[in-house]
């Protein structure tokens, strides 16, 4: 299983590190970014831990040498390239998608290749914040709305109620039989319960 890391910086990239020897309470920083700015997500391969994605404000990095070294590995067009989200499938080995200003984006080998399988109508649609995959469905966040795949990404529908207007800022999902979807958005926090049609607002 893979597993992510979100980091949200305006300067720059760091890591954590405890150094063997120091006191528990005695905490370092170890700049990793090599002149990357404006990082919004960081995302580390748990099956390879040297490898390490950042999406920024002008596209995806990745290292495969312990942050050493980067290199761009996702072209887009136009002045928007901003990466919001990265995200591997939580059972499927290298599925990897990224959630940028100007669509989704799919790799399905860790990177080295990339297919846009989301391109909204609008700019705001455009604007992906988040993504979720689940075992039935995946659940895209855009600036104008919430929108669900239920063949991988070939097609996509835009969720009714006010989930389907609404900026959607994240999601978080569990993988358990009964399986549970929490958005945030701007008019409040939602869940979807299992097999339920219906998103229920809990927090306003």
């Amino acid at each position: 299983m893979k597993a992510w890391i979100v980091v949200l910086s305006g300067v720059g990239l760091f890591v954590f590190a405890v150094a063997a020897g120091v006191f528990a309470n005695e905490l370092s920083w170890e700049e990793i970014g090599r002149g990357q700015m404006d990082v919004k997500i960081v995302l580390v391969d748990e099956d390879n831990p040297g490898t390490l994605y950042i999406g920024t404000g002008r596209g995806l990095f990745k290292s495969e040498e312990g942050s050493s070294t980067w290199r761009d590995i996702l072209s887009m067009a136009g002045k928007q390239k901003s990466v919001n989200f990265l995200l591997f499938d939580p059972k499927k080995k290298n599925s990897l998608y990224a959630a940028t200003s100007c669509g989704l984006f799919h790799s399905d080998n860790a990177g080295r290749s990339w297919q846009r399988i989301f391109k909204g109508r609008n700019p705001l649609e455009d604007d992906c914040s988040s993504v979720a995959v689940l075992d039935a469905k995946i659940y895209l966040g855009t600036g104008g709305g919430l929108f669900e795949s239920s063949d991988r990404g070939r097609t996509w529908h835009r969720e009714t109620g006010q989930v389907g207007e609404s900026r959607v800022w994240g999601i978080c999902y569990t993988l358990s039989q009964e399986q549970a979807v929490y958005l945030a958005a701007l008019e409040g926090a939602y869940v979807k319960q299992g097999s339920s049609e219906n998103w229920e607002k809990i927090f306003t």
